[in-house]
């Protein structure tokens, strides 16, 4: 009896506490879902990155934009990169490398991936 009272302790913290590892995890969206949430879609060579002189520890690249898929005409935006939640962190932006960005637009004229590391792509240069 009280190796099955056990058993159902261990089960029950199992299923209370077993999602939570997962909790912050980004998963992948589909591309026709991305696509629908992004302000702005482009493809861009990064020019420059770094932090914003004063503000907090985010980083940011800044792009110069080749071709605009979806949204209005831009010649650069700021991508945050890293920022205060780790799991929406970028796993680009090098210098000189050409990317494909599914963008949401902030409060402060930066952009933010629409997916996180999910979206944004590094494309082949000629």
């Amino acid at each position: 009896m009280a190796s099955w009272l056990r058993g159902c302790l261990v089960l029950f913290v199992l299923l209370a506490v077993g999602g939570e590892g997962l909790a912050n995890v980004v998963r992948e969206y589909p591309l026709e879902k991305k696509v629908h949430l992004s302000d702005t879609v482009v493809i861009g060579r990064v020019v420059s990155v770094g932090q914003e002189p004063g503000a907090s520890p985010a980083e940011f690249a800044h792009v110069q934009v080749d071709k605009v898929l979806k949204g209005p005409a831009l010649d650069s935006v700021d991508v945050l990169t890293k920022g205060s939640i780790s799991e929406m962190d970028l796993d680009c932006c090098e210098v000189g490398k050409v990317y494909l960005f599914f963008l949401l637009k902030t409060q402060k004229k930066i952009f933010m991936s629409v997916n996180g590391r999910f979206g944004v792509y590094p494309l082949p240069t000629r």
